[in-house]
């Protein structure tokens, strides 16, 4: 690993928790029955919600899009020695990412799914220090196979062995639609295959693993992290399927279900049969995998704006 780049990406990080982490991911609450379940909310103005959104993406937009070992060319972030500084730069790169490199391609800007992809992200890599092991640019390359891909794909080295990180996400107009958008990433449709399926988790495992990796967030767990990667990657070129060394190797799955919505309600309790829709339908589906180590999370993020107000700003570049 270039040392730059992880200096950069020290930087980075240090700034996102600082000055990004408290305009969204604040004031979070469980839902007294299931611990499993969470709910963040910001409480304020609805004009200072709207730039709240829009400065966590357009600055985190250059972490979510680029590959990690291109972040020693970000000379402007290098040399910023102020937040002031930081926020411009990161602007700077992040406008054009937007405008000119054709790393973000749309012809309806409106239904693009980076918006809560890139929010996905910033909670697994900023809030929960997950190392994020899918770019956004490998993601659309398995898009282009025509297979939904899983959001946010991470891991995280704890009690002595690998954990894998499957985040779904939705950036929608309603709790009914969160609830039921993640319910049907977990059960499919006619249309789409379930993501909590033996079949789809060997195949996108496969894809994966198979792209190279760089561990930023656990340098110290870099070796065995990067160890066991190599090691199921191996054994999937020589014919094992990914769930059967999942098990033989200790390898626990983490299953992420993350949702951004427009509501009134701001406790997890008054939404508790949203959260109950998607953590039925996840129990059901993930014994049958045959994954014998899982966990998993819901988190819910209601905004007072409505989702399209949000997304319409967070694409404005000044």
């Amino acid at each position: 690993m270039d040392s730059t780049n992880f200096d950069v990406f020290k930087k980075l990080k240090e700034y996102y928790k600082k000055n990004c982490k408290p305009l969204i991911f604040i004031g979070e609450k469980r839902l007294s029955k299931n611990n499993k379940c969470k709910m963040y909310f910001c409480d304020v103005e609805t004009d200072v919600e709207k730039e709240n959104y829009r400065k966590v993406f357009q600055e985190y937009l250059a972490l979510y899009v680029r590959n990690y070992d291109l972040l020693k060319n970000y000379k402007k972030i290098f040399s910023s020695t102020t937040d002031k500084e930081m926020s411009d730069s990161l602007v700077f790169y992040g406008r054009d990412i937007w405008n000119k490199t054709g790393l973000v391609t749309t012809t309806t800007p409106e239904t693009l799914g980076i918006y809560g992809e890139a929010l996905n992200d910033f909670y697994c890599n900023i809030v929960k220090d997950e190392n994020i092991l899918v770019t956004y640019s490998s993601k659309r390359g398995y898009s282009e196979r025509n297979v939904r891909g899983i959001d946010t794909v991470g891991c995280k080295w704890e009690n002595g062995s690998l954990t894998l990180i499957f985040s779904e996400c939705k950036f929608v107009e309603s709790i009914y639609k969160a609830s039921g958008g993640l319910y049907d990433d977990i059960v499919g449709t006619s249309e789409e295959s379930p993501h909590v399926d033996k079949d789809y988790i060997n195949r996108y495992t496969t894809f994966i693993i198979d792209n190279m990796h760089s561990i930023f967030s656990e340098i110290d767990n870099a070796s065995k992290i990067n160890m066991v990667l190599d090691e199921l990657n191996c054994r999937i070129i020589n014919g094992s399927l990914a769930i059967d060394i999942f098990n033989e190797l200790n390898i626990k799955v983490h299953f992420t279900f993350f949702a951004i919505y427009s509501d009134d309600k701001y406790y997890p309790d008054a939404r508790q049969s949203m959260f109950e829709k998607v953590y039925n339908a996840f129990y059901k589906k993930v014994v049958l995998t045959g994954i014998k180590n899982y966990d998993m999370e819901i988190v819910f993020i209601p905004t007072k704006n409505k989702s399209i107000v949000i997304k319409e700003n967070m694409r404005k570049w000044n």
